[in-house]
This record gives structure tokens, sequence and C-alpha cells, in this order.
């Protein structure tokens, strides 16, 4: 194997395992360990503390995610490493965790959750960068394909600690972090390489391209955070005679097997991209594929219709997120604002969970799912409509 074929198969393995623990510094703690701390703290106001609490933490992610990327844009502007930034967004994660531990009232609580939110758009932004920056547009989809890797493992990791959080609050957390060192290492010893030449001479994308691209993956991602919010009580509403705990656990474990499906297809894919059109086509086809997911979902009775039905939705928006990550960091040519670019681009990932609860609530309403899927159906429609008309640079 060439040199040069060696340190690219490095960068990608470290960047594999740099996301991996950004995706481990937010899932288990959000989706599993903040729900069980607001229980402990708030009893029966559970529900609205934990609601208030998220609504925060996504605002405080989606002014983050600009006010991140200015700041390294002016720091590289300098001279500055991305890097340093990678070990700064550790340093800070790990200091957000200490202020969750801390946090004993729910409004200590609500704004640790802001710190902790912020602190881990240090960590993610410069990781981005360096599939923007470092990685050659040849091998930005398969980049964009091991992201999905990330998902799967930190829910694996998510039931280990769920367990250690029940016996010590401080250990899981301090496992986490431990965790996110580990995964951040390798890449903060790989060198950082330069743009490639291809690359820096392509002309700057135009600005309708990067509305298209955030949008795009704001209707899709938007579809996805609804379902995610009431796929429970999709559930139940197929098996009456489950109680609510086997349902919740069931839930998981389809969870889990399709998010294990997904990182395996998404890396696939990555792979034959020749063959099936190229990556706006594949982008395309998945979003589409997503909408008819969902419509399965609607129209096939039984639990194992349903749960096929949202498996092949969760292939396919992995499949989207991972590819659809792989045309952003192709488009963002501007040197001087690639960090504030990205992070407009990244508002795509945290304003869904402040309107998914939106769509719930307007078109759910009396149990409605019929309504509520269609309407997510014509998000992922919007989605692929979008991709198929963005151009950007170098495509």
């Amino acid at each position: 194997m060439s040199k040069p074929a060696a340190q690219d198969r490095r960068l990608l393995s470290a960047f594999a395992l740099g996301n991996a623990g950004a995706v481990l510094a937010y899932l288990p703690f959000l989706s599993l360990l903040l729900p069980l701390k607001v229980e402990a703290m708030a009893g029966a106001s559970r529900v609205a503390v934990l609601s208030a609490i998220l609504f925060g933490g996504a605002l405080a992610a989606s002014i983050g995610n600009i006010a991140v990327g200015l700041l390294i844009d002016r720091a590289l502007a300098r001279g500055g490493s991305r890097r340093r930034w990678i070990a700064l967004g550790v340093v800070a994660t790990m200091a957000g965790y200490a202020l969750i531990l801390a946090a004993q009232r729910p409004f200590a609580l609500f704004m640790a959750v802001m710190a902790l939110q912020l602190a881990i758009n240090a960590l993610v932004a410069p990781i981005t960068l360096v599939m923007a920056e470092e990685v050659a547009d040849a091998r930005k989809s398969l980049a964009g394909g091991l992201l999905a890797l990330g998902q799967p493992l930190a829910m694996l990791a998510a039931t280990g600690l769920v367990v250690l959080f029940d016996r010590s609050e401080a250990a899981a957390y301090a496992a986490i972090c431990a965790g996110i060192v580990v995964l951040a290492l390798p890449l903060l010893v790989t060198p950082g390489r330069p743009v490639p030449l291809a690359a820096a001479n392509d002309p700057p994308t135009a600005r309708g391209g990067l509305v298209g691209l955030a949008l795009s993956r704001l209707l899709l991602l938007t579809a996805n955070s609804s379902l995610t919010g009431i796929l429970v009580y999709y559930f139940e509403s197929l098996a009456h005679h489950l109680p609510a705990g086997e349902v919740a656990r069931r839930v998981g474990l389809i969870g889990m097997a399709a998010n294990a499906a997904a990182a395996v297809m998404a890396v696939t894919v990555a792979g034959r991209l020749h063959r099936w059109g190229g990556r706006r086509a594949v982008v395309v086809a998945s979003a589409l594929a997503a909408g008819a997911a969902l419509a399965l979902m609607d129209l096939i009775d039984g639990w194992r219709g349903a749960a096929l039905g949202y498996g092949l939705f969760v292939c396919a928006v992995q499949v989207f997120a991972s590819q659809h990550s792989a045309m952003v960091a192709q488009a963002l040519r501007n040197p001087r604002h690639k960090a504030r670019d990205l992070g407009f681009q990244n508002l795509a990932n945290t304003v869904p969970s402040v309107l998914g609860p939106g769509i719930v609530m307007v078109f759910y309403r009396g149990g409605a799912m019929p309504g509520l899927l269609w309407t997510l159906v014509a998000l992922t429609i919007g989605a692929a409509a979008l991709l198929a008309r963005v151009r950007i640079s170098g495509d």
C-alpha cells in the first residue's frame, strides 16, 4: 500500500472514531440519562420539565452552531488548528458533564444542559470541518457513510450506561467522558492535511445551493423527529394487549436493530455510488424511500409489518443523512467562512427537534396517525424535490 493511501485510510478511520465520540457525547445522555435524572428530580412534573430542558438545549445548540462557526473561522484565519478546537471541545464537554452532575434543581439542570450543548458544538464543528477540508471529494461519500456508525455504537454504549447510572450518576458521566477522549484521540494525533488542490480551485457554491441543502435536510429530519416523538404510541396502537413497558422495550430493540442495519447500509451504499447514478441520485432516492416507508407504516396492518416499515425508514434516513453530509462537505468552498456556513447547515440538525413536536401537536390530535404519517410523507417528497434542483460546486 502506498504512503498516501495509508495516510488516507488512517485519516478516515480517525475521523469515524472522532465522530463516534461526538455522538457518544450527546446521544445516550439526551435520550436516556437526562430523562432519568429529570424523573428523579421533578417527579410528576417530569414531562413539562424535560420538554423545557430539551427546548432550551435545542435553542442553545442552534445558536451555538453559528457562534462556534464564527469563532473557528476567525481562529483558523489566524493560523489556528482544527485539532486544537477538537481538544477544546473535548475539555468543554467534560466540563459540561461536571455541571450536569452538580445540578440538583430543574433550573440549574436547564442551564447545565444549555452549556453542554454549546460544548458539544465546539466538538462536532471541527470534526465535521475535517471531512470538508481534509478528505478528498472522491472519498467524501465513504466518509459520509462512516458517520452512520456513530449512532449504533452510541446506542449500544447507552444500554450499559443506564445500568451504571442506576448505581452512580458520576460514574456514568465519567464513562462517557472517558469514551469521548479515547475515541477522539486518534484524530487528535493524526496530522492535519491541506485542502486538496482540486477542491481549493473550485468556485464557492452559490448561496441558493447552500440554502437548498439546508432546507432539504431540515424537511427530512423534521419528519424523522416527528415520528420518533410518537413512535411508542404508534406501536401501542397496533398492540393493545401489550403493557406500555413491553411496547417500549420492543420499540427499543427494533430501533437498535434498525440503526445497526442502517449503518451497514450507509457504508455499503458509499462504496457503490458510481453504480447507482452518483451521490445526488442516491440522496434523492433515499428521501423518496423514506416517504415510501412512512406510507407503508400507514397502509399495512400488524406489528411485524410496522416494524419492517420503520426499519426501512431508519435505513433510508441514515443513507440520506450520511450522503447529504458528504454533499455539504463538498459544497463548502468559501475558505473564509467554512465553519460559519457549516453552522448554518447544522441548524437543520437542531431545528427539527423544535419543529417536530409542533407538527405532532397539530396533526396527531385524537391519535390521528394517518394524518400525521402522510404529512411526514409530504415532507420527505419536498426534501427530494429540493435536492433534485440543488447545484453545488464540483457536482
